[in-house]
């Protein structure tokens, strides 16, 4: 389920790359720019995210999360019996794209930079790429008394990730169609006061991939 979960993300994976993207400037509402690939925006941060993925760069996927206090929320039927030691909570008050109510099971920091890092560097995969971007179809920004963007809150949906796979002395192609299965980060400031992902919320079911 890991390799599925960081591919059908890919979190979140270059938006992309050239393409108009809503993204949050450092302080105000969400206006219409081209997308670079910066910590500067929020939006810029899911396209570093995605670009990790497809050029398998360790080094990049950690620089776009929280250190040491980044979250992973699983799906909703994922086997926890092989994660027994997993924690659950409830999302931040705040927050819009995911159920206020409901409990989600979560792993650290640590497996998540863990299992990436397996991911990357599996001599099984021969590459992944994402044909069909991904687009951020919803923004929410918490603000302070002072004005300045303290959360963003982005979800997104519909796109395609394809993953080069060496099966049985050959090499097969992985399609994961991510359409109905959104994925929500929740991004702060770190120290730098650039913009990196906290939380990051599976909300799709894996049998449905």
């Amino acid at each position: 389920m890991i390799i599925i979960k960081y591919i059908m993300i890919l979190f979140s994976v270059a938006i992309m790359f050239s393409c108009d993207n809503p993204f949050l400037p450092p302080t105000g509402v969400p206006f219409q720019s081209q997308v670079k690939s910066s910590r500067a925006t929020p939006a810029g941060v899911i396209s570093l995210l995605f670009q990790s993925y497809e050029q398998r760069r360790i080094e990049l996927f950690s620089d776009v999360i929280l250190k040491d206090k980044f979250k992973f929320y699983t799906a909703s039927d994922y086997d926890r019996t092989r994660l027994k030691e997993l924690l659950s909570e409830k999302p931040d008050t705040f927050m819009l794209f995911v159920e206020a109510n409901s409990l989600y099971y979560y792993w650290g920091y640590e497996r998540e930079i863990n299992s990436t890092k397996r991911l990357f560097t599996s001599t099984d995969i021969d590459k992944i790429e994402i044909p069909s971007k991904p687009v951020i179809s919803d923004i929410n920004y918490n603000v302070n008394p002072s004005g300045d963007t303290v959360y963003a809150e982005l979800k997104i949906q519909n796109y395609t990730i394809e993953v080069s796979k060496y099966e049985n002395g050959r090499t097969t192609l992985i399609t994961y169609p991510v359409v109905n299965q959104p994925q929500v980060f929740l991004l702060q400031r770190d120290e730098k006061k650039q913009w990196v992902i906290s939380k990051w919320y599976d909300l799709g079911r894996i049998g449905d991939r």
